[in-house]
């Protein structure tokens, strides 16, 4: 009898513990946020010049192709991020919001910097080969939040971010960099074609 009640207290403790799959309402959500960012990075990119994809307005600003190239080297990163993540505990929660997760990774209203290897240093030669790999990169993060079984909202991730917000945050980084890819576009001396 004691063996017993010990095994469903312990069984009752890791449920509380571990919130399990997301719901499909959270994996629908997510899903279609990652696929409506690729399709809005996509359209940033459709029909640019050699010379719209390399303008820079200043030395130390990023071209359209920089921002390509960043994203596409962020999307396998903070992928690997959430990877590594999986392994981690269960129990935690986030501090942050899911809107919060949104204002900051997928707007510009907050300045941030890139370092190391997420900098753009000439991986791809061209927008085509870069969209290429983003896509194929973008794949395996849509083909793990369509397949996984795992708990992404009771681990932590970077930042203290849960995983499932970690997902998030690649995908609204992306919306984060075609804004400055059209700020790149508005400029004075961006190429007609």
């Amino acid at each position: 009898m004691r063996r017993t009640l010990f095994f469903l207290v312990a069984v009752l403790f890791a449920a509380t513990l571990s919130a399990g799959p997301v719901s499909d309402t959270e994996r629908q959500q997510l899903l279609d946020h990652l696929k409506n960012s690729q399709k809005v990075f996509a359209d940033a990119l459709h029909g640019l010049s050699p010379a719209q994809a390399r303008f820079k307005s200043a030395p130390d600003r990023w071209s359209i192709l920089e921002c390509a190239e960043h994203l596409t080297q962020a999307e396998q990163l903070l992928f690997t991020d959430v990877m590594h993540a999986l392994s981690s505990p269960t129990g935690k929660k986030s501090q942050a919001s899911d809107e919060n997760i949104l204002d900051v990774w997928g707007t510009r209203k907050q300045k941030a910097q890139s370092s190391g290897d997420y900098d753009p240093i000439g991986r791809w030669p061209d927008l085509a080969a870069v969209q290429k790999e983003f896509d194929a990169r973008r794949a395996k993060t849509i083909e793990f939040v369509t397949k996984t079984q795992e708990d992404l909202r009771g681990r932590l991730c970077c930042g203290g971010m849960d995983l499932y917000q970690q997902l998030l945050g690649i995908s609204a980084h992306t919306l984060r960099h075609v804004e400055q890819m059209n700020e790149v576009k508005a400029q004075p001396g961006y190429p007609k074609s």
